[in-house]
């Protein structure tokens, strides 16, 4: 069922709203499960948390009601064999959608974004600065095309290309990053700084990727796939979790251990 259906579907069965909303905030992002107790002619469903959530009906019948729908997935039995259910990361990114919250992946994009762009950052890195922020313009529009496309790729690029020879010590940029960044990453792994050698592998590969989407129309007439929005998305993101973190690192061969 799509969102929309399952908002549809929730207001027409009140009492499993309430029941699933309630579910939601017992999770708490947590991951723990949801059992359906009968007690003394009395049903509530019990959440491994401690928190106990009564029902109008049958306990049993409201889980297995939200589980048909994809709301609950059945996690495990219990050692006398009940079933107990489990909140799916579906259904958490529904209910967030439904009360217009971003997702946790938006919400880090989001975060990315704010560090690249503050006024330290763009002080530090004025035209990588400008790039990020005109590409996520871009890519954040209704829709965009391969003249976008190949924007984006360009200013994703040159963010890299402008942030990583800062932090090599280059006094100008240089677009061969290979060049720029090889030097440092073997001096990273003789000193087994695992993190700087990962960060300079992700730096590179981005900025093949990058160079891929600005040539969209070069990856089309080579009977490539071209990039599509997920793929370009992730370039986005990546790209700038790359520029936050070669602002903070020293990437030069002589750094100390």
């Amino acid at each position: 069922m799509t969102f929309e259906e399952l908002r549809q579907w929730l207001t027409r069965n009140p009492d499993l709203d309430d029941v699933f909303r309630q579910i939601v905030d017992a999770d708490g992002d947590s991951g723990g499960w949801f059992q359906a107790v009968t007690t003394f002619g009395s049903d509530e469903i019990v959440a491994s948390a401690g928190r106990s959530i009564h029902v109008r009906r049958s306990s049993t019948s409201v889980l297995n009601d939200l589980a048909s729908r994809g709301l609950l997935r059945l996690a495990r039995y219990d050692r006398r064999g009940d079933p107990q259910f489990e909140l799916p990361a579906d259904a958490r990114e529904f209910e967030r959608w439904r009360r217009g919250l971003p997702s946790p992946v938006q919400q880090v994009e989001r975060d990315v974004l704010r560090l690249v762009s503050d006024a330290g950052f763009a002080e530090r890195h004025p035209s990588a600065s400008k790039h990020l922020r005109a590409a996520f313009d871009l890519f954040g529009g209704a829709s965009f095309d391969l003249a976008d496309t190949t924007i984006i790729g360009d200013h994703l690029r040159k963010a890299l290309i402008d942030v990583s020879g800062a932090a090599s010590g280059q006094p100008t940029p240089d677009e061969n990053l290979e060049r720029v960044l090889r030097p440092r990453r073997v001096a990273a792994a003789e000193r087994a700084d695992t993190a700087v050698a990962m960060l300079i592998d992700l730096t590179l590969a981005l900025v093949s990727l990058d160079h891929s989407i600005e040539h969209v129309r070069d990856e089309i007439s080579e009977g490539r796939k071209p990039a599509d929005a997920e793929t370009i998305r992730r370039a986005a993101f990546l790209t700038a979790v790359c520029c936050y973190e070669l602002d903070r690192t020293p990437l030069s061969p002589q750094a100390p251990l």
